[in-house]
């Protein structure tokens, strides 16, 4: 198998794929209104440097040791489960591509609450009673920020009418 820094070439290959989401998601905020994509550039940019973070930290350099150290030390003690990490990566980055979708289709009041329900009920096996007051309290803090302390339209959504 090829090798790239020590490691097999396959350990990059999450985030990369999502440092390459994030640059695909930079450029199509371009396109939107100043204030439109204030957000858009936000996330992006962070999802991209943090993305780029993981693939240096993935390497067998002192570079890349320093940071697996310092960002999960954990991950230096355990042994490697390839195909158990690869799949669990796989099925995170789906995760964030379907809340990405969720929030272009049904809007941020709306994707958010949701991702966050789903993510505590079926990743944080919390109870439902749990999952529902962490949601509708993150929700409502999101809205009151944005909505009446910024004053800031959040997009819609499509089925709410947003446009693109």
């Amino acid at each position: 198998m090829y090798r790239i820094l020590g490691v097999p070439a396959s350990r990059y290959a999450p985030p990369a794929v999502l440092c390459l989401l994030a640059a695909g998601y930079l450029f199509a905020s371009r396109q939107y209104d100043e204030q439109s994509r204030l957000m858009p550039m936000l996330i992006g940019r962070a999802m991209f440097v943090l993305a780029a973070i993981d693939v240096l930290s993935r390497s067998d350099t002192s570079v890349g040791r320093a940071l697996l150290r310092w960002l999960n030390p954990a991950a230096l003690s355990e042994q490697p489960q390839q195909d158990a990490d690869a799949r669990k990566e796989l099925g995170y980055i789906l995760w964030i591509i379907a809340f990405a979708l969720a929030i272009m289709w049904i809007g941020m009041y709306v994707a958010v609450p949701a991702f966050l329900f789903l993510s505590f009920s079926l990743i944080g096996r919390r109870s439902l009673l749990q999952s529902l007051a962490l949601s509708a309290g993150v929700g409502g803090a999101i809205w009151a920020l944005f909505s009446l302390l910024l004053r800031l339209h959040l997009f819609p959504g499509l089925a709410f009418g947003g446009m693109l």
